[in-house]
């Protein structure tokens, strides 16, 4: 008895648009040896035209999954390019270049690698419009018709929420997220009210430190004017500035005097010569406040202290405790009584009647 062996003959299947209705088969051919050839077929019988899907994504479009390596994305492109190109379709209405627009732009998102990823994690790169049904937005026998009439009115416009993104979870909406953003938030806030707060207390702190240090200064500067006076203080004052390196206004030279001094400043000062009458800034000066040593700004007289004595030089009736000293002066032949300054000793005048 003999046996004859039936092998099926492979079927033929064309790269060609299938038109509506006509299922669609993804081939994979795996060749054992030169003889035999095995093919592998599966089919999506459900499979959807991508033209009448409300908001088409990229996939939608290609009809391909997520996984589809780049040259099935090629092939499926000249597939559809040949298909909605308005040159071979014949059609150049809108509608048509819209669809051929939505082709390649989806092309340019599968193909390359960032642009796909930006897309399917962030919904970046799509901007496929949303069909608005105006009669469905609102209904008249319910106040919320449906759930798309109620969302449609601020996510329709809204290119954010279209395409695949309208999908994709939010970092927002993920609720561990947000505890995380809210967590942090606080913690970061606590944080800071810490830090504030210590350095409010170390400012205090600093506060109180030189308010004890002022008040032990102005007690002890207090307790040696009873006990010395105001000429010893200055005296303290002197070896106080002789130990830091200071040096005492008498001890500098003539040269040292001319290069701080103007030259009437130096003659008067130091070398005890004398303005004219009516001539001086201060005559008619009649501001409040404190006169100063022109040479050495210790300061010497309160304006309080000024009168108008007609000789025509300021004059004084009463100086700042230890700040000047008194001399005889007979050297114009009748006796006089010279002021200097008590620190530097500068010449300040003469007292006819002592």
């Amino acid at each position: 008895m003999s046996f004859r062996v039936l092998v099926p003959k492979p079927k033929q299947f064309s790269t060609k648009r299938p038109s509506k209705g006509i299922e669609v088969h993804s081939v994979l051919r795996k060749t054992f040896n030169d003889k035999h050839e095995r093919y592998y077929a599966t089919t999506n019988d459900a499979q959807r035209d991508w033209t009448t899907i409300l908001s088409p994504t990229p996939f939608d479009i290609f009809a391909l999954p997520r996984t589809a390596s780049e040259g099935e994305i090629k092939s499926r492109y000249y597939e559809l390019v040949k298909t909605h190109h308005p040159d071979k379709c014949g059609e150049n209405s809108p509608a048509a270049l819209e669809r051929f627009r939505k082709v390649v732009k989806a092309y340019e998102i599968l193909n390359n690698r960032q642009k796909k990823e930006m897309y399917l994690r962030y919904g970046v790169g799509w901007d496929s419009p949303v069909a608005k049904n105006p009669a469905s937005r609102f209904s008249k026998g319910s106040k919320f018709g449906s759930n798309y009439a109620y969302y449609q009115g601020w996510e329709a416009d809204n290119d954010t929420y279209k395409g695949e993104f309208s999908t994709t979870e939010r970092f927002m909406s993920n609720p561990y997220f947000a505890a995380f953003v809210v967590t942090a938030t606080i913690f970061g806030a606590a944080i800071q009210y810490i830090r504030i707060d210590n350095s409010v207390g170390w400012i205090r702190a600093a506060e109180e430190r030189h308010h004890l240090k002022a008040a032990h200064y102005l007690a002890t500067a207090r307790r040696e004017g009873k006990l010395y006076g105001k000429r010893k203080q200055a005296e303290m004052m002197l070896d106080l500035l002789h130990a830091n390196g200071v040096r005492d206004p008498n001890e500098r030279s003539d040269d040292e005097w001319r290069a701080i001094l103007s030259p009437e400043q130096f003659h008067i000062i130091r070398q005890k010569g004398t303005e004219r009458p009516g001539t001086g800034e201060y005559n008619k000066f009649d501001r409040e406040g404190v006169y100063n040593c022109a040479a050495c700004e210790t300061p010497l007289y309160y304006s309080k202290t000024k009168f108008d004595s007609g000789c025509g030089w300021p004059a004084f009736f009463e100086a700042i405790p230890g700040a000047v000293k008194r001399q005889e002066d007979n050297s114009l032949g009748r006796k006089r009584i010279e002021i200097t300054c008590a620190a530097c000793g500068g010449h300040l005048g003469h007292v006819f009647k002592p």
